[in-house]
């Protein structure tokens, strides 16, 4: 499972964040990608690296954790 195509739209939204609470979320836990790099990734213009991908789905796991809900969003293998 080295690559995933990932739909960001619905765990986004099921999380209830703005793309700057993503952003942020995403900042708090290490990533490092600007506010406009998140942009890119969460349209599709552009993949994110496995680390930066990994970052994004554990910021928005970890929120709808929170919320009692079960939607993981898949994390990518290292290679």
């Amino acid at each position: 499972m080295s690559e995933v195509t990932t739909d960001w739209a619905s765990p986004l939204a099921a999380s209830g964040w703005s793309r700057r609470e993503l952003w942020l979320a995403c900042f708090a836990l290490g990533a490092n990608a600007s506010p406009d790099e998140l942009d890119r990734y969460l349209t599709g213009h552009v993949q994110p690296s496995v680390a930066e991908h990994n970052v994004i789905a554990q910021a928005l796991n970890e929120r709808l954790h929170d919320l009692g809900l079960d939607h993981p969003v898949p994390y990518r293998e290292l290679r």
